[in-house]
Order: structure tokens, then C-alpha cells, then sequence
């Protein structure tokens, strides 16, 4: 099995987007034979957006859209319906790693997963090597973020290579949930003190750069669990 990570940049509005992506869009990838479908869409509230935290978007962060397949070669009758909803659209395969899952899953598939999803996508700094940036992304900031941040679910994605030309050079895909919107909105729920926010942003800067990560609120969408992942959901 191999994971792929479509990152979208669209002009429709995120409702408008949403709605494609979890109706028919959905339904075409899995008669494509796409497994564990997880659709993360930039459709948040304008006010409700404005008091979280992101970097902003390079314009590929309308939305993201992550597959499971039995091999990247059968990926072409996938992106017919993500591109027809794109204006802009990078593919990449990843390799995943769920630090934490979801402690149970009550909501239905289909329906929005409770809380926000903060989507982030960096490349590697020309400054650091390989052995470094894995060392100080796994190794220390991962447990940094699930001991400092109220994470309900962490979803890590090491991007393996681009699948598109032109695609942008991101080695990292990361998507972090929170209960609510007022945890991520307020710096002391988030990072739980001064003292842990200056811990985050001081061991993030070992690794990645804030002016090449893109960072994004988002909602997101469970639709079919792979059988292999449906012991984690409770489904």
C-alpha cells in the first residue's frame, strides 16, 4: 500500500470546494479503488479564521486530499476529479507516522471531525542536512508538540517525492487537531505557557524555516477507513 497526498489550490469558495470534495469527488476516488480517504478543506469561517493561528498559503493549501492505494502506478484515474476542482494541484507520496490517534471515534464518515485541523507543509532549509532535519522532526519536536499542544490527533507525513513537475519542494506534511477553536485561538491553551511557546518556536527554527511554511486552518473529513486502519477508529 502507498499514501498520497494531493495538495489543492482552488478559487471555488471552501464551502462550495467542501461540498465536491466529500460528494461526488469522494465517490469517484473510491470506484478508483482509493482507500482511507481523508479530505482537509480550507472552509473555516472568516471570523472564526482570522483568530487562528497559520502562515498563510502559497496557493496550495485550498484544500488537501490523502488516499491509500496498492500501488501510486493506478493513481491516474484519481486526479480527473481533484484536478477538475483545482486551480493548481501538487501530488506527492508520503510516508505516514500517527504519533496520536484520535482517542474514539464517534462522528459517522462523512460528517466533520470535531475541532480544527491546523495543515502545515515546509520544505527542508538548504541550512540543514537530512540526518538533522529528521533527527530534530521526529525525534524532538514531535514529542515536544504532543506534550505541549492539547493534540487530539497528529498526522505526520514525510513527503518521499513529488509526483507532479513543478510541484513545490515540500519535504513535510503535517496536520494537527485540536478540540476546539478557542484552544487554538488562545496561546496559553495552545502552547500552555510563554515558556511553551518559546520552546516551540525555538526547536521548530532547528528544522524549518517560518517564511517557507505554509500553515492553514482547515476542517476535516474522514470518508472510508482502510480495513488495515479500522481497528484505530472505532468505527
Amino acid at each position: 500500500m502507498e499514501k498520497l497526498a494531493y495538495l489543492m489550490g482552488s478559487s471555488l469558495p471552501g464551502s462550495d470546494l467542501r461540498a465536491e470534495l466529500i460528494g461526488a469527488a469522494s465517490a469517484e476516488l473510491e470506484r478508483a479503488g482509493a482507500l482511507d480517504i481523508e479530505i482537509f478543506v480550507d472552509d473555516l469561517e472568516a471570523e472564526q479564521s482570522e483568530t487562528l493561528s497559520g502562515n498563510g498559503s502559497d496557493g496550495y493549501l485550498s484544500a488537501v486530499v490523502t488516499v491509500w492505494l496498492e500501488s501510486l502506478d493506478d493513481r491516474g484515474a484519481l486526479e480527473g476529479p481533484l484536478r477538475e476542482l483545482s486551480d493548481r494541484l501538487a501530488v506527492y507520496l508520503v510516508s505516514e507516522s500517527i504519533p496520536r490517534e484520535y482517542a474514539e471515534r464517534s462522528w459517522p464518515e462523512d460528517e466533520r471531525s470535531p475541532g480544527v485541523c491546523i495543515v502545515s507543509a515546509f520544505p527542508k532549509p538548504e541550512r540543514v542536512d537530512d540526518e538533522t532535519f529528521y533527527a530534530c522532526w521526529h525525534g524532538s519536536h514531535t514529542p515536544l508538540s504532543l506534550r505541549i499542544h492539547p493534540l487530539t490527533r497528529y498526522v505526520r507525513n514525510a513527503v518521499v517525492r513529488s509526483l507532479t513537475p513543478g510541484a513545490p519542494d515540500y519535504r513535510a506534511l503535517v496536520c494537527e487537531s485540536v478540540g476546539s477553536f478557542q484552544e487554538l485561538a488562545d496561546p496559553m491553551i495552545f502552547y500552555g505557557s510563554e515558556e511553551g511557546r518559546r520552546e516551540t518556536m525555538e526547536d521548530l527554527l532547528k528544522f524549518a524555516d517560518l517564511e517557507t511554511m505554509q500553515s492553514v486552518p482547515m476542517s476535516e473529513y474522514l470518508v472510508n477507513p482502510g480495513p488495515w486502519k479500522a481497528w484505530r477508529r472505532n468505527t
